[in-house]
């Protein structure tokens, strides 16, 4: 009788884990990603194709292939997590069945005995000695009940053996799911393989066409590097002037604070009289720590807000144009196969012929200039300072006040007239040049 007992409530313990439920999260992420990056590829390859209408591919070419690369990987990659994924739930499908097996077992055993035990004590007399051996009435009651809970729970016997049969049936079913996702994953696995292989041999081909074109291509660099140093220049000049007027203004806003204090003090009679340790109380505020802190870096308290903005959206902020590629990075590049490299202090983002350039955030344009027949803005970020080069047109003049994502003029033409447009994009704090790329939003 005890070992019954014990079996029931073991019984309503493993019915409760019928309800937990597997976790699929993980999965509809990673096909997430991996969708994602296909349609990345997809657009490159279509990028691509337009470039090599052109006779002049250029240098849009190179990074297009290494971007493409890069995105294959990403797919071998992503569907390597899913596989491990698969495997993960099949080690764990594998495990649920074992265990509930083993709970079948146990379950068929303890239904066989308390069939048995029915079967011997299925007399009135067997019913009425086990009641009438109680040591008390209230004993005898409780007798009662559990006989009549017994009873129900031989039914709930067979009903949790059936589920466990049933659940049984279900990871089975699951597992021979897992395993055929797990060969279709494993086939897609190959297939990118096979691509990326091929995709590096078009790369290489590349590479050899650009070793042959070595001259044309050190003729296009130069002429870069030429407008490059151009467009650093003037905005050296540019920025330098604004950072010197902004310091200006901070001195005469120290000075003014400073003059206005020493009225305060004159014309205060009690922090003329009392000492300064008996007139805490009574003193007048300082002044806010955001004005403070606004003058200690030769910022009004407005353009301080708007730098610190600025800063705390580092990673986040949107890119200068909606389609565009990189085809030049910060610092130092080089075009493969060849002795050819030049410097940039910003990144040239290739994107669609006259594609709108838009600000990246709030500010006031400081500057429209001209270099080589192409416009250039800048727009004040506080100390901050974001350059739009290479437009062909341009739709705000100096000093207006621009929000993110206003258009502020159009693509000029890309520099390897492969018929793209091309944006020249800078970032600087101050007179110092950032690297946009750690400013801008990972577009993937």
């Amino acid at each position: 009788m005890k070992r019954i007992i014990i079996t029931f409530f073991s019984l309503l313990l493993l019915q409760a884990s019928f309800a937990q439920q597997p976790k699929g999260q993980d999965k509809q992420e990673l096909e997430r990603k991996r969708q994602e990056t296909l349609r990345e590829i997809d657009e490159i390859n279509a990028n691509l194709k337009e470039i090599q209408k052109n006779k002049k591919q250029g240098i849009a070419a190179q990074a297009l292939a290494n971007k493409k690369l890069v995105l294959r990987q990403r797919v071998i990659n992503t569907i390597n997590d899913q596989i491990h994924v698969i495997d993960d739930d099949i080690y764990k499908n594998n495990r649920e069945v074992y265990r509930l097996k083993n709970d079948l077992d146990t379950l068929k055993q303890e239904y066989a005995k308390s069939i048995v035990y029915a079967y011997k004590s299925r007399s009135s007399f067997d019913f009425l000695n086990f009641i009438f051996s109680a040591n008390s009435f209230n004993d005898a009651i409780r007798r009662i009940a559990y006989l009549r809970t017994y009873r129900s729970y031989r039914a709930q016997q067979a009903e949790t053996i059936k589920k466990t049969q049933d659940q049984i049936n279900e990871k089975l079913g699951l597992l021979k799911a897992n395993k055929q996702k797990k060969g279709e994953s494993l086939q897609d696995q190959n297939k990118e393989a096979e691509k990326l292989a091929q995709e590096k041999q078009e790369k290489d081909q590349i590479v050899s066409r650009f070793k042959s074109q070595e001259k044309e291509l050190g003729a296009v660099v130069a002429n870069k590097k030429k407008q490059l140093a151009n467009y650093k220049k003037q905005i050296d000049a540019i920025v330098r002037r604004e950072v010197k007027e902004a310091q200006e203004k901070a001195r005469l806003e120290r000075e003014r604070l400073a003059k206005l204090e020493k009225e305060k003090e004159k014309t205060n009679p009690v922090t003329a009289v009392v000492p300064k340790s008996e007139n805490k109380a009574s003193a007048p505020k300082s002044k806010p720590v955001v004005e403070k802190k606004a003058i200690d870096f030769n910022l009004s308290e407005a353009d301080y807000a708007l730098a610190s903005e600025f800063r705390g959206n580092q990673n986040r902020l949107p890119w200068p144009v909606d389609n565009g590629y990189l085809t030049a990075h910060f610092g130092d590049n080089v075009i493969e196969g060849t002795k050819i490299h030049w410097n940039s202090s910003g990144i040239t983002i290739s994107t669609n012929t006259n594609a709108n350039v838009k600000a990246i955030f709030d500010g006031e344009v400081a500057s429209v200039f001209n270099v080589e027949g192409n416009y250039g803005v800048i727009i004040r970020h506080g100390n901050y300072y974001t350059t739009y080069g290479n437009l062909g047109s341009v739709s705000v003049a100096k000093n207006a006040i621009v929000k993110a994502g206003q258009a502020i003029g159009r693509a000029g033409d890309s520099d390897s007239e492969d018929g793209r447009g091309q944006v020249e994009f800078m970032v600087m704090k101050e007179t110092s040049y950032l690297n946009p790329e750690s400013w801008l939003r990972d577009r993937h």
